[in-house]
């Protein structure tokens, strides 16, 4: 275990409030790694108090996507799409049920055409694919992509809670004509919207992971759940209406 994987724990297990502990810090970062001819990422779970915004307390573009060329280049001028799978899912607070509150669903915006957004309601995706952003000249990206959660009327609103979604990163040629590499397995982002840093943890705990990640056994499930899945809060948001 590694002293920065420590401090992460002794942070989350001291403090009284995620967002605290981390105060001051980057956002959540999701880290694409072409591995031969697949794209890892790792950890598969990003966790975040994710709607949390001086415009907005529900949405948020401060996850940021982050490719590094040092760690084997994407081609360049390529896109890195997302392609939402399964369904949105939420903490009921004992278990990860299908069906949100009152209906509420999560928006991920495309990153080129701001008019589109993939849908994750309880009943699947709509519009599953979508851009992240462009590689530049080294295969290297930045990008903010924009999330809100949303009322079943389709405006910004959603009960409090946590809310989870999965996806897929893909890469295609500049012109979209064809696939060069796939995700190996569904990313996963839990979403907090308004719960305690207890009530999070426990949320966040009950997500399946490798068993590898499970490392002293259960009674320190939730602090090892919580630290291993990349637990960074953000600084300051995009809130948007789209």
């Amino acid at each position: 275990m590694t002293t920065k994987w420590l401090k992460t724990l002794l942070m989350l297990g001291l403090s009284l409030n995620v967002s605290t502990a981390f105060a001051g810090g980057d956002g959540p970062r999701i880290e694409p790694i072409k591995t031969g001819n697949i794209i890892t990422v790792d950890p598969t779970t990003i966790v975040g108090d994710f709607f949390t915004s001086l415009r907005s307390q529900f949405a948020t573009s401060n996850f940021s996507f982050e490719a590094d060329s040092s760690s084997g280049p994407f081609g360049r001028g390529n896109i890195l799409w997302f392609e939402g799978v399964g369904s949105l899912r939420f903490w009921n607070g004992s278990a990860w049920v299908n069906n949100t509150p009152a209906g509420e669903s999560v928006r991920l915006v495309d990153a080129v055409n701001w008019d589109a957004w993939a849908t994750f309601s309880s009943t699947g995706v709509t519009n599953p694919r979508g851009t992240i952003g462009d590689f530049d000249t080294s295969g290297n990206l930045h990008a903010h992509p924009l999330f809100s959660v949303r009322t079943a009327s389709g405006g910004l609103g959603g009960s409090v809670g946590a809310y989870w979604i999965s996806l897929k990163l893909l890469e295609t040629t500049a012109d979209n004509s064809s696939v060069v590499l796939a995700a190996s397995s569904p990313l996963n982002i839990v979403f907090n919207r308004g719960l305690s840093a207890p009530a999070y943890a426990s949320a966040v705990a009950a997500v399946p992971v490798p068993a590898a990640a499970w490392l002293f056994g259960s009674a320190l499930a939730g602090v090892i759940g919580l630290g291993r899945r990349r637990s960074l809060v953000s600084k300051s948001d995009c809130a948007g209406s789209r």
